[in-house]
């Protein structure tokens, strides 16, 4: 059975390409869900289409957003190549022509249905092979179309019994936030419910719809898949709306169990990181994944090299720059991050003008961070004293006492 995906991104790109007309502005709005857009986003976008450059006030109303919500829609369209956020006061957003922001779009989407194609031949062959070996009867697997996707999932979510892992890119969390009730459920009834969310997921409705009581952690998901009971697959189709289901194989379900567990290890809570707001979460997760790779290495080096690197410069190489924000924002970066990795905290003493940088663990997690708060308090031509002080299975802790000019713990 093959997708025609050629077609139908072909239609939307044509008209979205003659641009929005009134009557049918709800219409091209609901269709760039194919495109993986949230609701807000798609409104803001056609809004943006139709009446031009907007005030972040004017989007809302335009839109009919929440005021509270616009700013966070405005940075997620730039992301997505979709709109242009200005950086003057007041902040306007402006929208990219669909024919330079949807091209992209397209193939990626035709891509990802010849991959669910490919995909779906190698859930026949593991079928077959499987039938072969037991001399049992075929389980077979079956396409869902985009209005089944979501039927299906409850139904096999609401009969898990054991397990419900899911890696899933941010259009595949909306699809998992959808059956949020079923999975709580079954995590009541002694299943282990646990979700791997893209990224590009942070910052997004669907992501803040997860309900609490689910496991939920970030990283750049390697399949779009939800395994029930280490058997039960449905491999999500990404924006084209679509899935391929198979009920029962034991074989695929182990393969992407072990890759489930292994991503999971390497992911970044969510939780910490939802104290932030949009864009400083989707740093501060890019800033975990940096010092991750480099961070404890370069600072314990540092600590014996004649030429110290700056371990800020790390963030700074991926567009992490901490030059212009306040102090109070760099500690909420750090502390939304040193809860992620290691369970710990990053707190301000104003009045006795010192910072805690705390692990629960003895990692050497919490020292990049460390540094990095001690540089950007040098750069302001605040002298610090640091004293690091290990506890004997109850984690570490650096004290950095400050004197001379402070640096304004918020900002002005």
């Amino acid at each position: 059975m093959s997708i025609r995906a050629n077609q139908v991104g072909t239609r939307n790109y044509q008209r979205l390409a003659r641009g929005p007309r009134v009557a049918d502005a709800g219409e091209l709005a609901a269709g760039l869900a194919e495109f993986g857009l949230g609701q807000y986003e798609a409104r803001a976008y056609v809004a943006l289409l139709s009446g031009g450059t907007a005030t972040a006030g004017e989007l809302a109303y335009r839109a009919e957003i929440p005021r509270t919500k616009v700013y966070p829609v405005m940075m997620r369209l730039e992301r997505k190549g979709l709109a242009t956020v200005g950086g003057q006061k007041p902040v306007t957003c402006s929208a990219v022509p669909p024919s330079e922001s949807l091209e992209e779009a397209i193939r990626a989407q035709i891509e990802k249905v010849n991959s669910m194609n490919a995909l779906v031949s190698g859930l026949r062959a593991v079928s077959d092979g499987a039938r072969r070996l037991r001399g049992a009867e075929e389980r077979k697997y079956t396409h869902v179309g985009h209005a089944g996707v979501l039927a299906r999932a409850r139904e096999m979510a609401a009969s898990a019994a054991s397990s419900a892992h899911a890696m899933v890119d941010d259009a595949g969390l909306g699809v998992v936030s959808e059956c949020g009730a079923e999975l709580v459920a079954a995590r009541r009834g002694g299943a282990d419910v646990r979700v791997i969310a893209s990224p590009d997921s942070i910052g997004t409705e669907a992501l803040a719809s997860m309900p609490r009581g689910i496991d939920l952690r970030i990283a750049w998901p390697g399949h779009n898949c939800v395994v029930f009971d280490g058997s039960g697959v449905i491999v999500l189709g990404g924006e084209a709306g679509r899935a391929a289901a198979l009920e029962s194989s034991a074989i695929l379900g182990g393969d992407l169990e072990r890759a489930f567990e292994s991503a999971w290890d390497r992911a970044v809570p969510a939780a910490p990181l939802a104290a932030l707001e949009g864009g400083a979460a989707r740093e501060a997760y890019d800033a975990i994944v940096v010092l991750g790779e480099a961070g404890l290495g370069s600072a314990l080096a540092s600590e014996i090299s004649r030429k110290p690197r700056r371990m800020a410069a790390l963030l700074e190489e991926r567009g992490i720059g901490l030059g212009e924000r306040s102090l109070g924002d760099v500690i909420g970066m750090a502390d939304a991050a040193v809860r992620a990795t290691c369970g710990g905290s990053v707190s301000l003493d104003e009045k006795g003008g010192s910072i805690m940088v705390e692990s629960g663990v003895n990692s050497g997690s919490s020292l990049p961070w460390a540094r990095i708060i001690e540089e950007y308090l040098g750069s302001r031509g605040v002298r610090t004293r640091t004293v690091y002080q290990a506890r004997a299975r109850r984690g570490e802790r650096v004290h950095i006492k400050m004197s001379g000019r402070r640096a304004a713990p918020h900002k002005t």
